[in-house]
């Protein structure tokens, strides 16, 4: 949610829900000394407003509204520094194979770690060449097929082909080919 360097992180495989314990904690010290910096400047304001409403009623007025924007914008401060602590947006599987290497790193806002994943609800899209393709094709009548992932031989879902495309020359996208790791 917010720019920040990443100070703890979860590894990845474990199950997270929203009220749980969060992904990755990271700080933003910037940010912190401009919430700082406002939250003196609001406590100026408010001695100064004291003072005016016992000499100048109008200045105390303009005094309070300023106030007011001050703590909106402290309250906005408090929701980007709060989105330093990730947590899950719901109950699943936290996967961020390579999360241990962004310990320490620079992060931008929406720069995608991890996500989370429902297995109950996984759909895996894969490509085949003209070998697999028959054995796709019999798969298709109901039998079960074991999953695993690349890099993660240890993990093996078993799942289900309910649709399988004729072939062609060109792939249904880009993050199936090769250079995107397909």
């Amino acid at each position: 949610g917010t720019a920040g360097f990443v100070d703890e992180v979860m590894p990845s495989g474990q199950h997270v829900t929203p009220d749980g314990e969060p992904m990755v904690i990271a700080h933003n010290m910037a940010l912190q000394a401009e919430r700082d910096r406002l939250v003196a400047e609001k406590r100026l304001a408010q001695i100064n407003q004291r003072k005016a409403e016992l000499q100048e009623v109008a200045v105390a007025r303009g005094l309070s509204e300023r106030i007011a924007a001050l703590q909106e914008q402290i309250e906005r401060m408090d929701d980007e520094l709060a989105s330093l602590r990730v947590t899950a947006p719901f109950e699943g599987i936290w996967i961020s194979p390579e999360i241990e290497r962004a310990q320490g790193a620079f992060l931008q806002r929406g720069e995608q770690i991890g996500m989370v994943a429902q297995m109950s609800e996984l759909r895996i899209r894969a490509v085949t060449d003209q070998h697999l393709g028959p054995l796709v094709s019999e798969a298709m009548h109901g039998e079960p097929v074991q999953v695993r992932i690349k890099n993660r031989p240890d993990l093996e879902f078993t799942a289900r082909i309910t649709k399988a495309l004729p072939g062609r020359n060109q792939l249904p996208s880009q993050a199936l080919g090769h250079p995107a790791g397909g």
